[in-house]
C-alpha cells in the first residue's frame, strides 16, 4: 500500500506541476508581456487610449493586457475593419497584432506609411507578436 501511495504521489506531482504547466504555457497567451508593452508605450508618451490590440480568432483576450498595465476595466480591441477610425486619434499610437495576421499589417502600413513594425520576441516559444508604432 505504501508503494502505491508513493507512486501515486509522484504521478500526481508530474501531472500537476509538469504536464499541466507545459500544456498551459503552450496554449495561454502572454498577456503580461502585452501589458508590459502597453506600460512602456504609456511611459514613453503614447496616450493610453492610443494603444490597441487587433483581435484575431483564438488569440488573446484584449481585456487582460490593460489589467497588467494597471488600467483595469478597459478593452483595447480595435477590429481591422475599424482601423481607419484611429486616424482621428491625436498623438502617437501602438498596435499589437498576432504574427499570423498579415492582412492587419498591410492595412496598418497603408494607413500609416511612416509607422514602424517590429516583432516582439516572447519569452514563451511561438508566442511572438507584432508591434506597429506610429509616431
Amino acid at each position: 500500500a505504501g508503494i502505491l501511495l508513493v507512486l501515486s504521489s509522484f504521478q500526481n506531482y508530474d501531472l500537476v506541476f509538469r504536464q499541466y504547466n507545459d500544456q498551459y504555457t503552450q496554449r495561454a497567451w502572454n498577456t503580461s508581456e502585452m501589458g508590459a508593452v502597453m506600460t512602456e508605450a504609456i511611459q514613453n508618451g503614447v496616450p493610453a487610449d492610443n494603444v490597441w490590440i487587433v483581435p484575431y480568432p483564438h488569440w488573446v483576450d484584449t481585456r487582460l493586457p490593460p489589467i497588467w498595465a494597471g488600467l483595469p476595466g478597459r478593452d483595447i480591441a480595435m477590429p481591422r475593419e475599424k482601423l481607419p477610425d484611429t486616424l482621428n486619434a491625436a498623438g502617437p499610437k501602438i498596435f499589437m497584432a498576432t504574427i499570423d495576421d498579415l492582412e492587419t499589417l498591410a492595412a496598418l502600413q497603408s494607413l500609416y506609411p511612416l509607422g514602424q513594425l517590429r516583432r516582439y520576441e516572447s519569452a514563451m516559444v511561438s508566442h511572438d507578436f507584432w508591434i506597429f508604432s506610429v509616431p
